[in-house]
């Protein structure tokens, strides 16, 4: 069964590339306000200021336009009020 649900996957996969969709980076990359919805802010003076830490929704893109933000978390070095 899980062989099956793989192969489905992958040619949905391989289906939406073909269709020009492509999922937005968002981990370890800096913050884009046009390409990811910050949800979430944690304090860590070890990581890079604006830094996404971690994706909690994927994002996609359809031909350079986005049609879904990232929703992700984001890295500051002091806390921000």
């Amino acid at each position: 069964m899980t062989t099956g649900i793989k192969n489905i996957k992958s040619q949905l996969d391989s289906l939406l590339k073909n269709a020009g969709v492509e999922e937005i980076s968002s981990v370890g990359v800096k913050f884009n306000p046009s390409l990811h919805e910050a949800v979430a802010h944690e304090e860590l003076p070890e990581r890079e200021d604006d830094e996404i830490i971690d994706e909690l929704q994927k994002g996609y893109k359809l031909h350079d336009k986005v049609i879904r933000a990232a929703k992700v978390k984001v890295a500051v070095k002091n806390h921000r009020t």
